[in-house]
């Protein structure tokens, strides 16, 4: 799966395996919460001052679950 800034949350956590981890050691710890169906990798950069283009890679380089 090809992650783009405008992919849910959830998408990413059921669609590459690591993402859980990437998304915890930028501060987003709610991974369990009703926001990460609407919520996107976008917003989570934004939201926790993150480079968006630098998680995007870092999500990208995990495999694929």
């Amino acid at each position: 799966m090809k992650v783009t800034a405008e992919n849910h949350i959830s998408e990413v956590l059921a669609g590459k395996k690591g993402a859980s981890e990437v998304f915890m050691s930028y501060g987003s710890h709610c991974l369990a919460c009703n926001n990460t169906t609407f919520k996107t990798v976008a917003d989570m950069s934004k939201k926790h001052e993150v480079d968006l283009k630098i998680i995007l890679e870092q999500l990208n380089a995990l495999p694929d679950a």
